[in-house]
Formats: structure tokens, sequence, C-alpha cells
């Protein structure tokens, strides 16, 4: 995907994650400064960002210079270096132009005090990717599944039989299960494809084949999938 309104980053510190997304960013046609003080890592990615530098992170003369101060999002991505994050999250909030600070952790303990010297977003690679293992995992029937928050998000299920030639207004979905239809996706006749209502009329009758797009906290999601498509009585 081509970033439009071509954006600039600076992604100080080429851990896995760092040097990922940097890569990836510039490949969407982003302005993107890589900096780290490992010269290596630094040579292997000078042909695939706009600018790299060796440096220490925290020299700021160095940051000046490059134009890190003039971005619209700083990576952080010292993942073993929790003082260096601190640091740096620190003084670049200070600082007051920044508009996105995002900063990789290794602990929940670390993500929480980020947060409060005032990381956007904290990202923890390890725990985000087996949290979203563990819901595949677990909840074999969902199609799809969209986080809007920690424990929010938008899931697709088919729907269950007995709603079948029923209507939200028959099922009170909302108010049993305290979740949310937003859109039906009907299996069009004779093709692969689907046509899709968004925010579907309280009259809408459910049909053969349809799937459900459903809002709300992940444990009302869970508990809507266990007892409607596992067969389970409320």
């Amino acid at each position: 995907m081509k970033i439009t309104n071509k954006k600039m980053y600076a992604v100080l510190g080429l851990s896995k994650f760092g040097y990922r997304l940097a890569v990836s960013l510039y490949k969407a046609g982003a302005t993107v400064i890589a900096i780290d003080k490992n010269e290596s890592l630094v040579q292997q990615i000078s042909s695939e960002v706009t600018t790299a530098r060796v440096a220490d992170l925290l020299n700021w003369e160095v940051l000046e210079q490059v134009g890190v101060l003039k971005v619209d999002t700083v990576i952080i991505g010292t993942r073993h270096a929790f003082d260096v994050a601190t640091l740096l999250t620190y003084k670049l909030k200070k600082q007051g132009n920044i508009k996105n600070l995002i900063v990789q952790v290794d602990s929940d303990e670390k993500a929480e005090t980020l947060k409060l010297i005032g990381a956007d977003i904290v990202v923890f690679p390890e725990k985000d990717i087996a949290d979203k293992l563990y819901k595949q995992l677990t909840s074999p029937n969902l199609v799809d599944h969209i986080s809007l928050t920690s424990d929010a998000g938008i899931i697709e299920v088919p729907a269950p039989k007995n709603f079948i030639g029923k209507s939200l207004v028959e099922l009170k979905i909302r108010n049993e299960y305290d979740v949310y239809v937003v859109g039906v996706k009907h299996k069009a006749d004779n093709k692969e494809s689907s046509d899709i209502t968004i925010a579907p009329s309280p009259n809408e009758i459910f049909k053969e084949g349809d799937t459900l797009l459903l809002l709300g906290k992940i444990e009302k999601l869970e508990k809507f999938m266990e007892k409607k498509l596992n067969g389970k009585k409320n």
C-alpha cells in the first residue's frame, strides 16, 4: 500500500521491529530516517531508507541535524535499552512537535511507564503476536478479527442456524449479548463475492450463508460465539 500524502518518519534503533518497519514505510513511499549506533545495521539499511546515520541515539545534536525533530512520527526500536527509550520518549515529548511517538517494549511494566511519560503507542511484538495467535486458536469459528482497542474489536462470524429467517428485532442481539451488528455479508447467488449491508435495518432478515459483522468488547464477542456457534444454551 502506497502512502498518498508523503509523511516523514524517524526510526531510532534498528531492532528487528524497527528495521522491518523502516524498510516497509520507505517502500510505501514515505521519507524515512534511520539511526543506530551499530554501523553494520546502518550499512545494511542505507539503500532501503531515505537517510541512514550511525550515531548515539541520545546525541541530540545529531538528531537535530538529520531532521528527526521535523518528522511526523518517531519509532523507538530499542527493545533491550529501556533507559535509552525512556530518555528519548521524555525529551521528544517535551519538544512538543512530534505527532506520534511509538515505542517498542518487552514487558507490560515498561509499557505502562512509557505511556505515563508520553508515549502515544507502545508495541510489544511477542505479546501482540501471541495474543493474536491465541484468539485464532481458541476461536475456530472466527472468520476475521479487527482490533479497535486492547479489549474491543469487530469480528466476522457465520450467522447461526437459528438466526435464519429471523430479524434483528426478533433476535434482540444487542440486549441479549451486548454486541452490535454493524454489517451483514450476503453470499451472492452463483458468485464467489459477497454483498455487504452496512448498519442493517432492525427488520433485516438473515438468510442462509449470511455472515455477521459484530462490534463489541472481546469478552462479549467470545460469549456470543460460545453460546451461538458452539451450541450452548443461554
